[in-house]
């Protein structure tokens, strides 16, 4: 095992970034060529699938949702599964309960 130092680590975090690099598909420094994509669309092989993450759009909540969703939290449902029934995040919920003044 190599002693931690700052050269060591030095040299560590940069083999880290390249290799870093090398799965994203980008290239460093001077290894940069004008080809912007490589010819390895799959650097895990190919039966390995990336999946990229999509982001959550908001969704907002008419008024007579929330009313709904007070009146659903207050009897007894957590703020996740109000935030399941009307497709939106916990902290949609949890911002809407802070502004009715409702305790948490």
């Amino acid at each position: 095992m190599v002693p931690i130092s700052a050269p060591n680590l030095n040299k560590s975090v940069r083999a880290a970034l390249a290799g870093k690099a090398r799965v994203m598909g980008k290239k460093r420094g001077s290894e940069a060529t004008n080809n912007a994509h490589t010819t390895d669309d799959r650097p895990f092989g190919e039966d390995v699938k990336m999946v990229r993450q999509h982001k959550l759009h908001s969704r907002l909540l008419t008024p007579a949702e929330q009313d709904e969703a007070v009146t659903k939290y207050q009897t007894g449902m957590t703020m996740t599964a109000v935030a399941d029934l009307y497709g939106c995040h916990r902290t949609t919920i949890r911002k809407l309960l802070i502004t009715r003044g409702i305790n948490i």
